[in-house]
C-alpha cells in the first residue's frame, strides 16, 4: 500500500506543475474533457474512476482500467446534451502482449448551429462550433496481478467559428485491487497539459486539471457495488467563491461548520450498482456539487441525481443513463460495446 501513496504524492506534486491552482466552473479551456461520455459513469454520478473494465468507454475516466478483457473491443457513446449540443466518444482497445494494452479514442462535442448577425442585427448566415480530442492510451497490469497503471495522451482541437485552438494533455491512472475485500482503489491525474495556440493571441488559458481519488466496494451478502470518488484533491474550494449555503443564523461557529461541510461535500460523488444476474444492472448516482450549482431553490427536484441500466444482449453490452441537471432538463446518455473477435467465423 505504501507504493500507492508514493504514486499519489508523485502525481500531485510532479505531474501537475503549473496547473495545481486551476479553477473549475468555466474558467478553463477545453472544459468538454470533463464531460462523462460513458453511460455507466453518467448513471453513477458522472465521475467514477475505480470501475472494472466491462466497457471500453471507462478508459476515458481512468486509463488504468484498460485491460485484456477489452481486447479487440469497440465502444460507441452518444450524449443528447442541453439544447442542440451533442457529444460522444468512440474507442477501440487492443492487447499487445500479456499485461500490455493500448487503445485509441476520439472524443467530440458539437455545439450546434448559430445565427451570424452584424452589429445592428442583420442576419449574415450561420456558423458552428465544436471540440475534439484524439486520445492514445496505454495500460500495464503485468507488474502485479492486483495493480494496473495507465496513461492517456490527448491531442485537443477546438473551433469556435473563425477562432481555433490547439492543446495537449496527459492522464495518469492507477487501480489497485484487494480481492479478499472485493475492494478497488484508484488515483487519476487528469488533464495535466497546456494550450499550445489560444483562441486570441496572447491569451492562453488553463486546462481543467483534476486530481481524483476513488474506491469501489462490493458487498459480501448482496449483489450491490458502491462507488465513491473524491474530485479536485488539488483544490479545496470549488464553489467559485459563491456562497450557496443558508447561514442566516447568528451562531458563527455553526455558520462556519455549514460552509466547511458544503465545500467538503462538493468533492464527493456517490454511486451504487445493483447486479440482477450476469446480464442486467441497475445504477444510481448522486453528485452534490452538481446539485448545488444547478438547482432552482423554489423547485429543487432531482437535480444532481442520475439513474441508468446496463444490459448484455447476445454479443453486445448496452447502457443507458439519465442525469438530472435541474428542473429545466436532463441529459440522456447511450453506450454500446462489443468485441469484434466474437463475430469472426471459426475456421478449421
Amino acid at each position: 500500500m505504501s507504493f500507492i501513496f508514493r504514486i499519489l504524492l508523485l502525481l500531485s506534486v510532479v505531474l501537475n506543475t503549473g496547473s495545481i491552482l486551476a479553477q473549475v466552473g468555466g474558467a478553463n479551456a477545453y472544459d468538454f474533457l470533463d464531460l462523462p461520455t460513458s453511460a455507466r459513469v453518467t448513471a453513477l454520478g458522472g465521475s467514477v474512476i475505480s470501475l472494472n473494465a466491462l466497457e471500453g468507454d471507462v478508459i476515458q475516466v481512468n486509463p488504468a482500467s484498460l485491460s485484456d478483457t477489452l481486447n479487440n473491443s469497440l465502444s460507441f457513446n452518444y450524449v443528447n446534451y442541453i439544447a442542440d449540443i451533442n457529444y460522444g466518444y468512440v474507442v477501440y482497445a487492443k492487447e499487445i502482449t500479456s499485461g500490455h494494452n493500448v487503445s485509441m479514442g476520439i472524443q467530440y462535442l458539437d455545439y450546434g448551429s448559430f445565427t451570424r448577425t452584424d452589429n445592428i442585427g442583420n442576419v449574415l448566415g450561420n456558423f458552428g462550433a465544436n471540440d475534439m480530442s484524439i486520445n492514445l492510451s496505454y495500460a500495464n497490469n503485468s507488474l502485479d496481478t492486483n495493480l494496473s497503471i495507465g496513461a492517456t495522451v490527448k491531442t485537443i482541437y477546438s473551433n469556435l467559428d473563425a477562432l481555433s485552438s490547439w492543446g495537449s494533455a496527459v492522464d495518469f491512472g492507477l487501480i489497485y485491487q484487494i480481492p479478499k475485500w472485493d475492494l478497488s482503489l484508484a488515483i487519476v491525474s487528469k488533464n495535466s497539459g497546456i494550450q499550445w495556440t489560444s483562441y486570441v493571441d496572447g491569451n492562453k488559458e488553463r486546462i481543467p486539471y483534476n486530481l481524483q481519488l476513488g474506491a469501489s466496494k462490493g458487498l459480501k451478502h448482496a449483489p450491490l457495488r458502491l462507488h465513491l470518488t473524491y474530485n479536485y484533491f488539488n483544490l479545496w474550494d470549488i464553489t467559485g467563491g459563491i456562497n450557496t449555503v443558508n447561514t442566516t443564523t447568528s451562531n458563527e461557529t455553526l455558520n462556519n461548520f455549514k460552509l466547511f461541510t458544503d465545500k467538503l461535500m462538493r468533492h464527493f460523488v456517490l454511486g451504487a450498482e445493483l447486479n440482477l444476474g450476469k446480464s442486467f444492472f441497475i445504477r444510481m448516482g448522486y453528485n452534490y456539487h452538481q446539485r448545488k450549482e444547478l438547482l432552482v431553490q423554489e423547485r429543487k427536484g432531482m437535480a444532481g441525481f442520475s439513474f441508468g441500466t446496463g444490459l448484455s444482449i447476445y454479443k453486445f453490452r448496452i447502457s443507458y443513463a439519465r442525469a438530472v441537471y435541474s428542473i429545466a432538463g436532463a441529459v440522456n446518455n447511450f453506450s454500446l460495446t462489443f468485441n469484434m473477435s466474437s463475430f469472426r467465423k471459426n475456421t478449421i
